[in-house]
């Protein structure tokens, strides 16, 4: 009976882990799950800009190209947020 058991295991799981929401998807949340080794671009939106400034020292960006290659796509959750930095408070 055990050996059933374990047969039906590795199906459920491996079941529930495809069903689970990955924090990174295309198009929408929620949509298909961006795979790790896929190169991910995103930008700022047309005739928009971003402001930064530190002190008296301010940058106006008009555009911006950002890519990243993902390593690992967890599932939504708790798990989503390991080793992320919190911004300290000023």
């Amino acid at each position: 009976m055990r050996k059933a058991a374990h047969r039906l295991a590795a199906p459920v799981a491996a079941a529930a882990e495809a069903a689970s929401v990955r924090v990174i998807t295309v198009r929408r949340a929620g949509g298909p799950a961006v795979r790790p080794g896929a190169i991910i671009r995103a930008g700022l939106a047309r005739r928009s800009a971003a402001t930064f400034s530190l002190g008296p020292e301010v940058m106006r960006c008009a555009s911006a190209v950002v890519r990243a290659t993902v390593t690992r796509n967890p599932p939504t959750g708790p798990a989503a947020c390991q080793g992320a930095r919190r911004a300290r408070p000023r």
